[in-house]
């Protein structure tokens, strides 16, 4: 192996003068030390930020781990002590090694437990998402299959049916159509469950959502999603009528009973004296009474 010459000598030095030249001109904000939590978020994101600090500030490999040891305090300078590693020690052994020790046993276990059972609920996408990809980071082994089959379950059911119409490929294909899709849907945030929103979109008044071919098809979604969300949550009542869902209903020739297309008002098994169950109409004398058998089996 050839001998260092003195212009290998003077480049390197070079980069170190750059480096430091770099960190007092442009300053960029340094990491906060770690004191030795087992946390592995924590743990990862310490790792991370100064990897990138070093990267700005081009400080070259082999010295990050002289400079890292010195962000570490309390149990982690103890740790440091007796870790047996030393100023020398690769970046990449003292990375493992750093993350074996302050990362629970069980925090994959609990990663994994978690992503599959986190649900969108009331957050917006953009929350859901950011909750649901600080989960994934802390499982380096989950398959992207596996990771967008978990996401779509976990949206808002309405949502989550209209993002798998779209057939995404990965999970940030899924993320951005969600994103989209929830914006339209929910221009003023989430409505509460069970309670579909009656706002109409924003820049659309029952005046002129007729005259506009956009709007309209927004709201005609809107009016799919809040079945959907209705016929997830078991609720058998339908919200009284606004006047554009009027408008909109007229225009399909749908019912303004049931709210389906195939019969008008006066046609529906719900009109007179029909009962509505879990969203299924039956005519009256169609169920047994309560209690009783009905008389036509056998």
């Amino acid at each position: 192996m050839p001998n260092p010459t003195l212009d290998d000598h003077s480049g390197e030095a070079a980069r170190h003068d750059l480096a430091r030249t770099l960190a007092a001109v442009l300053k960029p904000q340094k990491p906060e030390p770690y004191k030795g939590d087992i946390d592995a978020e924590g743990c990862l994101n310490f790792l991370d930020s100064y990897e990138e600090y070093y990267t700005i500030v081009q400080l070259s490999q082999d010295l990050w781990v002289p400079y890292i040891v010195l962000a570490l305090m309390g149990d982690a300078r103890s740790w440091w002590r007796t870790s047996g590693l030393t100023l020398s020690t690769p970046w990449e052994e003292f990375r493992k090694t750093f993350l074996l020790r302050f990362t629970p046993p069980n925090a994959v276990t609990v990663a994994r437990n978690k992503i599959f059972a986190i649900r969108q609920g009331t957050m917006s996408v953009a929350a859901y998402s950011n909750e649901f990809r600080r989960y994934k980071r802390l499982i380096p082994k989950l398959d992207e299959e596996s990771a967008l089959h978990a996401y779509l379950n976990g949206l808002d059911p309405a949502t989550g049916i209209q993002v798998r119409l779209k057939v995404p490929a990965t999970l940030d294909e899924a993320v951005f159509q969600a994103t989209i899709l929830h914006a339209i849907l929910y221009p003023d945030g989430i409505p509460n469950p069970g309670y579909p929103s009656q706002t109409p979109s924003q820049g659309t008044t029952p005046e002129n959502s007729t005259k506009d071919p956009m709007a309209m098809e927004v709201d005609n979604l809107r009016l799919e999603i809040n079945a959907l969300r209705r016929q997830f949550q078991g609720l058998g009542t339908l919200p009284k009528l606004t006047d554009a869902e009027r408008k909109r209903l007229m225009a399909r020739g749908a019912c303004f009973k049931c709210r389906k297309d195939g019969h008008r008002a006066s046609e529906c098994a719900n009109k007179n004296g029909g009962r509505q169950i879990n969203n299924l109409s039956a005519e009256e004398g169609s169920l047994p009474e309560s209690g009783k058998a009905s008389s036509d089996r056998d």
